[in-house]
């Protein structure tokens, strides 16, 4: 028995640990491999003493396997290497208690932990790229085979590059570097003239520059000053030079010596290598380091290989962004490699150690797995160990209990046939590495808790914790009682237990009356002093220990009314904005999406609302989501197309936030600097609580440190608040810093252009060349360990939408910054603080409101209540007019005045003639006054004339009154009488704009009017007195613009409005037949027939009448409904502001410079232009009939994103599908409930696509282009028609006033009233385009035949003999056609 770390081990030949996941690979077993390589070998010794054996010789697909074992003494152990004729295999050591893979040398990374003074039998399976570990027959790992450096020997030529930095003494004239063979390209790849060339040149050293070499000795020779600062910061230069005489497929290594000098802020440059003089598609880059700042003018070797592919000349650049840089000792050398193929076994160091190998054996016939186990069942016993870290173990049974924390740290597969035996509550299993999800499906069944097979959401909870997962032994149990309060301070009295998730806002008898509480570990707990959740309150979060409280904080000693607790989550720091969709590619732990609609039930994550706006997610939504623990506060409050609000508005909504009991972040402006300081400084002074300070970062130029300096400004203005960022990245598309290549074509992720049908790429700005890339990469290289070690951020969250140059993923796949950020294992989030003097309570002063009424004749002054209980009562002072000092003008007690935590309203005549100021201060139950609050004035306006009031009649009921605008008006009032010398009424009060509409009145009668203008002077005077007399009746004329449209068991017929006219329809299924009414008053401009037949036609009539008489029968019209059919918009018409609906009754409306184009094959599409505004209106109610549905579109997203359709009646009502570059989002909100689902879409934004979405019940499915990309469940089962009758319905624009708008093309929209199916998908994509059944007719001398002709409205334009003479589309026999 050994012991370990205060855990015993335990050789057990009875103990059968139960089997787990361990992610082996499916290869054939084979027990013994055939050749044997050396037997009973000893390898104790203090000098090196090791076996090479080259007589076998590793190829793609082998076996090695050794038995072996550490005795004793130092070092790494026991080494056992393969490699191959490329020098590529693999390494590993074993010492006493490790399996390390050491590869690079002396880098150790553990594989499995185990008793290695025991014999062990290692097999190395190595098949293609990968080699497949196991030890004692059990499978411990599957690594990629890599380049062992010391099975390679390296030679170097002589240097070959021409000389580009003299090398002797060049006298008193300096030459150029032109002269040298240098040449220098501009930004956009043009050579800059040597007489334009910046201040780049050639020196002496120690002479006239005083370089330094590595030793800190002086450095001897010339040297190359190559800059880009100052003026050159942005203008992305490359120096060049050609080297001539290359051979091909050779390896070549170019080094040089480089300093920082100075000036600005990089102290890196890049080095590459092109075959093209303007120095695209490189062939290698390298970051050239040097010891930078607090390192300056001190030369550091740097060296970078490549390989050419055909013999010529080529072309070494260097390019950077900032500061001046010395170069020296550029060479240039060929390299020739010798790599001999053997298995390396023994001890390869120095130093005292014993160890042996029993045999060593080989098949290179492939690549076999072991056929049997070996070796003895361990056990380990953890009881009362604190925090433990276990590397890889298999075969063996940890038990574990008291106060133990046993985490398995090794990566991916962290044991294989083990088993946990927790015992206790507090015995936690920590996965350091492995997700929750991961887990729950592969390593739970291993786990035992109290002896019960473990169970999430029974016995047991998995939650995320940093990179991977901890399970809790009894977490569901602890749901139920997360918080213990008791009545009596140091837990001693009446206890009560409060659950996870409620709102425990009616305390009952517990109200006021909690002393002390206990938090069980792993929950958060928000206390307030208001039943509501506002007013005083405080975070608490039991991270790492059980919270014991035996003393409320001053403030909350007898006031605490509203209690909700939190299951609290672990996540690491590193988070996505709007990443949930790559969660696993770039192993974040947090994430959020601007909305309050996201996953929050996914173990591997955390997902965090935000309240976008100063209206939006509503509160509802917010307080009623599952699974949440932090709320956001407005996006970018500083930005006119962001939340676009001041402090004031925020704050004002503050208490709302407050009563969620949720954690809270501040708003996040665009950047540090901007708005918080302010928000900071009120919000303190309210007492109201913020928990984190947010903000985004997109400056220029930024790395690692100049991060943390931003963090640490933001943490200041939040007064030491903890900080997230969530957004940020390497600048934007908006910054102006420089990059390698600023302008070239479009590329992947990994750097290769992309090319169109045509072999052609696409220029765009900042693309992810392989220089652009590697500067990304090396930023976050640089910032991601120093976000993680700033422990003032909580939370950083990556944001893509940048150009391509800064983006983590390109089209699904990782860009080497995405490695880097996918690699980066993150830190803990949160940390507690020592001190938190922004949660200490104080009276505090309320934030004053006030308003004038519609009148303008009466003041209001209101403020919510923060103080609650903690508050005896408010005093209000006034002055007025020429008053100098402030008096108490009103007291507002609690209990008799107002209620604890609700909004206190003093409302009183104006009572100045001038002017008037209100203030107010606080009372505590100390008897402590608060400061002031901020002073709100009220002055008069001046007096303003009345208004020059006009009108007319237009019509039997409607007269229309208008008159210009008053300056100094605020608003307007019109009265009305029925006589001269009559009583005058007010029929419209507070009018905002310059006409009004008098509706309802009686045909051919007089009425008089008289208006007023508003605003708070003392006097108003009334206008003149205009009489206005209403129409007579006369009969209705022609009807105008008549139109019919057949859908699923429906007809739908329009026409133009026309004032005092009723419609009469009437119906026959023959052209001459009898016509029977079906509607007889019609008071719309439309109608719908339904219930109608499929197949069978139908045929209309309708007559305009009104009292006065009947109006002209309009032509018939003819509808042939059919099944499926709801609404289809083709955009064919080419002419007007409208494209009407074949199928229904909802015409789309050209709006803000729509206009028709060219469509996809010979016919006409929409056109939208963002800059112009523009959109498509539908009419009211256009999908208030829909159940089951399909949306089917063709569409060209020119502009990248935007709303495809939007349905709805406002921000909280709507149906919407939303583009962006990578995908599609549909969401539907409405009373009902709220369903959202995001796909993945490649939208190519110069070509058409086909999108179609459908509902069947609760099935949800998206097609694009005709394949189905994503599926999902609507469990609640929202329909369209769960809206109501919706009344802002559009394509291309948003219900959220602050949306972009879009720059759309639509060839087609149309709607079905059910769900078709994939081959429906596929006909209506392959075949059944709009363009498929239009034909092309000269009008010159066509003569159509067989049927009679109908224009897209329904009217019959001619008989089947006549000519069409006249351009447009029409249709015959139900067939599209074009005449030009």
């Amino acid at each position: 028995m050994r012991q370990v770390n205060l855990f015993s081990l335990v050789l057990c030949s009875t103990v059968a640990p139960m089997a787990i996941f361990a992610q082996a690979p499916d290869l054939q077993q084979k027990q013994a491999l055939p050749t044997q390589l050396l037997t009973n070998q000893d390898y104790s010794s203090n000098e090196v003493k090791v076996s090479k054996l080259t007589t076998v010789v590793p190829g793609k697909d082998y076996t090695l396997e050794v038995k072996g074992k550490f005795n004793s003494g130092t070092g790494r152990g026991l080494e056992v290497w393969a490699n191959d004729a490329n020098g590529k295999g693999f390494r590993v050591s074993l010492d006493a208690n490790t399996l390390n893979w050491n590869n690079p040398l002396n880098t150790l990374t553990s594989l499995s932990e185990t008793d290695n003074t025991h014999e062990r039998t290692l097999r190395f399976a190595v098949s293609g790229d990968n080699v497949n570990i196991y030890e004692d027959g059990f499978f411990v790992c599957t690594r990629p085979i890599e380049k062992i450096d010391e099975s390679i020997a390296r030679t170097l030529g002589e240097n070959i590059n021409p000389e580009v930095i003299p090398t002797s003494d060049w006298g008193s004239t300096k030459p150029t570097p032109v002269s040298k063979g240098w040449y220098l390209l501009n930004g956009s790849n043009e050579e800059i003239a040597a007489d334009k060339w910046p201040n780049a040149r050639f020196e002496k050293s120690p002479s006239s520059m005083k370089a330094k070499n590595e030793d800190g000795t002086s450095y001897s020779g010339n040297i190359f000053m190559i800059r880009w600062d100052g003026s050159l910061k942005s203008k992305n230069y490359k120096y060049a030079y050609p080297v001539t005489g290359l051979k091909a497929n050779t390896t070549y290594q170019l080094s040089l010596s480089a300093a920082y000098w100075n000036n600005d802020n990089n102290t890196t440059f890049t080095v590459g290598v092109s075959k093209e003089k303007t120095l695209g598609n490189p062939l290698a880059t390298k970051v050239v380091t040097t010891k930078g700042k607090n390192g300056k003018q001190i030369l550091v070797s740097n060296a970078m290989a490549f390989t050419t592919d055909s013999e010529g000349i080529y072309y070494v650049y260097m390019t950077g962004t900032e500061a001046l840089f010395a170069i020296a000792d550029l060479q240039l050398k060929e390299m020739s490699e010798q790599i001999t193929p053997m298995v390396f076994i023994g001890k390869n160091y120095e130093g005292e150690a014993s160890m042996e190998v029993a045999y060593a054996t080989y098949d290179d016939t492939g690549a076999y797995a072991p056929m049997e186990q070996t070796g003895n069942a361990e056990v380990i016993n953890l009881s009362d160990a604190g925090d433990v870290k276990q590397g890889f173990v298999y075969n063996t049974t940890i038990n574990v209990s008291g106060k133990t924390s046993l985490h398995m740290v090794a990566e991916n597969n962290p044991c294989t046939s083990a088993a946990f035996n927790l015992q206790g509550d507090n015995a936690w299993l920590y996965f350091d590495y492995v997700k929750p999800s991961k887990v729950i499906r592969h390593f739970l069944s291993c786990v035992k808790i109290n002896g019960q097979p473990a169970e999430n959401g029974i016995n047991c909870r998995v939650s995320v914790w940093d990179n991977g997962a901890v399970v809790i032994p009894n977490g569901p149990t602890y749901d139920k009682k997360a918080l213990v309060a008791y009545d009596g301070e140091n837990f001693t009295g009446n206890s009560k237990e409060f659950e996870i998730d409620t709102y425990h806002n009616n305390l009952g008898e517990w109200d006021n009356k909690i002393k002390s509480f206990k938090l069980k570990k792993g929950y958060m707990a928000t206390l307030a002093n208001n039943a509501n959740g506002t007013g005083y309150s405080r975070v608490f979060i039991a991270n790492d220990h059980d919270l014991e409280i035996s003393t409320l904080p001053e403030g909350m000693e007898n006031f605490v009314s509203f209690i909700r607790v939190f299951r609290w989550n672990w996540v690491s720091k590193k988070g996505k904005a709007n990443g949930y969709g790559e969660k696993d590619l770039l192993d974040i732990t947090c994430n959020y999406d601007w909305n309050v609609g996201g996953k929050s039930d996914d173990p591997d994550i955390e997902y965090s609302p935000i309240r976008q706006n100063l209206g939006w997610p509503r509160w509802n939504d917010i307080n009623s989501k599952a699974g949440v623990t932090h709320l956001l506060g407005c996006n970018e409050p500083d930005r006119p197309d962001q939340a676009n609000a001041t402090v004031d508005q925020v704050i004002e909504m503050w208490p709302e936030m407050l009563k969620s009991g949720l954690r809270l972040g501040s708003p996040a402006p665009s950047s540090v600097w901007a708005w918080n300081g302010d928000f900071f400084n009120l919000i303190d002074q309210l007492g109201y609580r913020c928990d984190f300070a947010v903000a985004h970062i997109y400056e220029n130029s930024l790395n690692g440190s100049s991060l943390v300096s931003r963090i640490k400004t933001l943490s200041d203005k939040g007064k030491g608040r903890p900080v997230w960022i969530t957004e940020w990245n390497n600048g934007a598309n908006w910054t102006n810093e420089s990059w390698p290549t600023s302008k070239g074509p479009k590329c992947d992720a990994d750097s290769n252009p992309i090319l169109d049908e045509n072999g052609e790429t696409t220029e765009v700005n900042r693309p992810l060349s392989k220089e652009n890339a590697e500067k990304n990469r090396q930023f976050m290289l640089d910032a991601l360990p120093a976000l993680d070690n700033c422990n003032l951020i909580e939370r950083y969250f990556e944001y893509d939408w940048v150009q391509d140059a800064r983006a983590l993923v390109l089209n699904g796949k990782l860009t080497p910054a995405g490695k880097v950020y996918a690699a980066h294992k993150a830190a803990l989030a949160y940390s507690e603080m020592d001190s938190k003097p922004w949660e200490n309570w104080k009276i505090c002063p309320p934030f004053p409101l006030m308003s004038i009424d519609n009148d303008y004749r009466n003041i209001t002054v209101k403020w919510y209540d923060h103080n609650g209980e903690t508050g005896k009562k408010y005093i209000l002072e006034r002055k007025m007019d020429n008053e100098q000092e402030f008096t108490a003008y009103k007291e507002f007690y609690l209990d008799k005045d107002y209620k604890a935590g609700e909004t206190i309203t003093f409302t009183e005549p104006i009572p100045c003639s001038s002017t008037v100021t209100y203030r107010i201060k606080a009372l505590s139950y100390k008897d402590t006054e608060s400061a002031y609050s901020r002073e709100k004035t009220f002055t008069r306006d001046a007096a303003v004339a009345a208004p020059l009031l006009k009108g007319e009649a237009i019509s039997t009921s409607i007269i229309k009154l208008y008159w210009d605008k008053v300056d100094g008006a605020k608003s307007y009032r019109i009265e009305r009488a029925e006589d001269e010398k009559g009583e005058y009424k007010v029929i419209a009060d507070n009018l905002k704009t310059t006409e009004y509409e008098d509706k309802d009145l009686k045909e051919n009668t007089t009425y008089y009017y008289r208006a007023y203008s508003l605003n708070s002077a003392a006097e108003r005077p009334a206008s003149e007195v205009l009489p206005f007399a209403t129409r007579k009746f006369v009969i209705p004329e022609t009807i105008e613009g008549l139109r019919i449209s057949a859908g699923a068991n429906s007809a739908s017929l329009r026409w133009n409005f026309a004032y005092d006219t009723y419609y009469k329809i009437s119906r026959s299924d023959k052209e001459n037949g009898t016509y029977a009414v079906i509607a007889e008053k019609v008071d719309a401009t439309s109608y719908i027939d339904e219930g109608l037949d499929n197949g069978q036609t139908y045929y209309y009539k309708v007559q305009p009448w009104n009292p006065a008489g009947e109006g002209p029968v309009s032509i018939v019209l003819k509808a042939v409904p059919k099944e499926g059919l709801y609404m289809h918009l083709a955009f064919d018409e080419n002419e007007g502001a409208k494209s009407y609906d074949e199928w229904g009754a909802y015409d789309g409306t050209f709006l803000n410079s729509a206009t028709f184009t060219e469509g996809r094959n010979g016919g006409y599409a929409a056109k939208l232009v963002k800059s112009s505004k523009s959109y498509i209106e539908l009419p009211k109610g256009a999908v208030s009939r829909l159940s089951d549905f399909t949306v089917a579109t063709w569409i060209k997203i020119t502009g990248g994103k935007g709303r495809i359709f939007d349905f709805g009646s406002g921000s909280g009502t709507f149906m919407i599908a939303a583009a962006n570059s990578t995908g599609v989002k549909y969401k539907i909100t409405c009373e009902k409930g709220a369903f959202d689902f995001t796909v993945p879409c490649k939208w190519n934004a110069a070509d058409w696509h086909h999108l179609v979405i459908t509902q069947k019940g609760k099935d949800m499915a998206v097609y694009f282009d005709g394949e189905e990309v994503g599926t999902a469940v609507n469990e609640k089962e929202i329909y369209p028609k769960d809206m109501g009758f919706t009344t802002q319905n559009w394509l291309g624009r948003s219900q959220w006033t602050l949306d972009a708008y879009c720059d759309h093309v639509y060839d087609d929209f149309r709607i079905y009233n059910y769900a078709v199916d994939e081959t429906a998908v596929k006909t209506l994509f392959d075949g059944k385009d709009i363009a498929t059944d239009i034909a092309e007719v000269d009008n010159s001398s066509a003569v159509v035949k067989n049927g009679a002709i109908y224009d897209l409205m329904g009217r019959k334009v001619s008989n089947s003999s006549k000519k069409i003479s006249r351009k447009g589309i029409y249709i015959q026999n139900g067939k599209k056609f074009i005449v030009r």
